[in-house]
């Protein structure tokens, strides 16, 4: 393993590289995708940093939350159709397609850890319908 590879490596997540800089690690999986166009995905934090899944699907995917102007990577605001939808999106005021379905606190290592689910919300169920995606079927409907 190169230092390159070391100094990302899931053993320093949450450590500091010289600037301040946090190591942030993120897991995801596709659930399902209609092409090019958009994914659900299932995403794991890995480490807890604030908005680190918004950064994370915008500037080291390329593929903003939809919704979610503010971290909206400024290439993708430089395409002109994505920069159309982009503004369309932060004009619209609808609600970010980000939904927690499932949290798991791992407080004591000598118990069982809490899980906590949620069905996701109207606005999200429908957004998914209307582009023809799939919610898993363990995901409970509102």
């Amino acid at each position: 393993m190169s230092d390159r590879q070391k100094e990302f490596s899931e053993e320093a997540a949450g450590s500091t590289l010289p600037g301040g800089v946090q190591l942030a690690w993120t897991k995801y999986r596709v659930l399902c995708s209609r092409g090019q166009r958009c994914s659900l995905l299932d995403v794991q934090l890995m480490t807890g940093f604030k908005h680190q899944i918004r950064i994370h699907l915008a500037d080291a995917l390329h593929c903003p939350i939809m919704g979610d102007y503010k971290f909206a990577s400024p290439v993708l605001r430089m395409i002109p159709s994505l920069g159309q939808k982009l503004r369309a999106m932060k004009n619209s005021r609808g609600p970010m397609c980000l939904h927690a379905h499932e949290v798991k606190l791992d407080l004591d290592p000598d118990k069982r850890p809490i899980v906590i689910t949620a069905p996701p919300p109207h606005h999200f169920t429908n957004t998914v319908k209307e582009l023809k995606l799939k919610l898993p079927t363990d995901w409970n409907s509102p």
